[in-house]
């Protein structure tokens, strides 16, 4: 509308008229005593090995020269003016300093405060106008959003639509964190969704947070968005970053802050306080092939006993006899069969000290002769290739309540029948 085009005009002018240049080109400005000025962060894709884009990160100098964050700076104003004010400025910094240091097509994510946000059309044109006053594509900016902090969720979508319609990325900042869930996700539809550090601050210490951080990311990418794990500060939950299949990584291990763009975005090596990408990947390359050669010794014993009961049972052993050695194995949870419809043949066979080792809140659960694991794919597997040991991915099982994997195997008995033999196997400290 002509009307919010001139009024974003005037505010342009303003924040140039306003906004001060250093010897070195940097531009800074000042509101409320406090010196303003821009930082960016590197925001590194894992696959790329490289920078794909940099977070613009709004710091201030009081007037005891002390530096102060973002949050800070908004917690010292005092009406919804001034916020628009600081956002419009923040965003003006950001654009400014960062097309005066690189032509190169990468994205600059910039966080718009939720008050600026709700204004939609109204506060979002004055972002038109800094690309066009810039020459910056809409494509090359990625509108960060704290959903949460947002109550009128038809408002929300009306705001993400019009900077849509200009062109630029969405993501959603902070998923994980307050009140953040799926359902905003599957709503918004957002191109990136950024994890907060919380997700990975402790990983290293719970395998389990482990687990669910790859399940996450799945699902993320099932709802159709890219995902960036955030707080990535030491080489551990880099490598758990790379194994969970995340796209995009931002963090102090990586790289700090800076007012300058540090990395050579052609170059596999990080910024200041950083390493090698490349190093990185090839530590993540050593980690897998010792787990997986770990886990194939592991495996390979419990296969060679179960290929082994599979064919005494076809020799004509009975069942109860046969299954007796494989329950001898640590680790082994317990041995059951199915038929051909995946209807379980009888009781479950559990190892002599089955009730000192699992908990007996899933007693309930553990008679399951009327049980019908079709749905299991180890169960469709094993009926699709007659004779062949197949292995399961971990899952939780409803027996124990721990992870394990499941052997299954389609074999014969001594009458003739079809029996799936299956073999469940404590997995839970993979």
């Amino acid at each position: 509308m002509p009307g919010n085009k001139h009024k974003s005009d005037l505010m342009l002018k303003k924040y140039k008229d306003s906004s001060f240049t250093l010897p070195n080109g940097t531009y800074e400005a000042e509101m409320h005593g406090i010196e303003l000025h821009s930082n960016f962060q590197p925001i590194y894709s894992l696959s790329h090995r490289k920078p794909i884009g940099y977070e613009g990160l709004l710091r201030g100098i009081d007037s005891d020269k002390h530096s102060i964050s973002r949050l800070e700076i908004f917690n010292t104003l005092r009406t919804t003016e001034e916020v628009i004010e600081l956002d419009h400025l923040s965003c003006y910094l950001h654009i400014k300093n960062y097309v005066r240091q690189t032509d190169e097509p990468n994205w600059l994510f910039l966080n718009v405060h939720p008050v600026v946000l709700m204004g939609g059309k109204k506060n979002g044109s004055y972002i038109e106008a800094l690309f066009n006053d810039n020459n910056i594509k809409p494509e090359n900016i990625v509108i960060e959003i704290l959903e949460e902090s947002v109550d009128d969720k038809d408002k929300l979508n009306e705001a993400i639509e019009y900077y849509r319609e200009l062109g630029c990325l969405i993501a959603i900042d902070d998923f994980g964190k307050g009140n953040s869930n799926f359902d905003r996700v599957l709503e918004i539809k957002p191109d990136i969704v950024k994890f907060d550090k919380s997700i990975i601050k402790d990983i290293k210490y719970n395998s389990v947070a482990n687990r669910m951080l790859t399940n996450l990311v799945s699902l993320i990418h099932e709802c159709g968005s890219l995902v960036l794990l955030e707080g990535i500060e030491e080489e551990e939950q880099a490598l758990k970053a790379v194994d969970s299949g995340a796209d995009f990584v931002q963090g102090y291990y990586l790289s700090k802050p800076n007012r300058n763009l540090l990395v050579d975005i052609t170059s596999d090596a990080v910024g200041e306080g950083g390493m090698d990408l490349s190093h990185l990947c090839l530590a993540y390359q050593s980690r897998v092939t010792q787990r997986e050669e770990s886990s194939a010794r592991k495996l390979n014993a419990y296969i060679v006993a179960f290929d082994e009961v599979s064919t005494a049972i076809v020799e004509g052993e009975l069942v109860e006899i046969a299954i007796n050695h494989l329950l001898q194995f640590s680790g082994v949870e317990r041995c059951y069969m199915l038929n051909r419809k995946g209807h379980q043949l009888g009781k479950n066979y559990f190892p002599e000290d089955h009730a000192d080792l699992f908990p007996q809140r899933f007693a309930v659960l553990e008679e399951q002769t009327c049980a019908s694991w079709f749905r299991r794919p180890y169960f469709r597997r094993a009926i699709s290739e007659p004779g062949k040991v197949h292995i399961s991915r971990p899952y939780l099982s409803m027996t124990a309540g721990i992870v394990c994997i499941t052997l299954s195997i389609l074999v014969k008995d001594k009458e003739g029948n079809n029996i799936v033999l299956c073999c469940d196997i404590d997995w839970s400290d993979r």
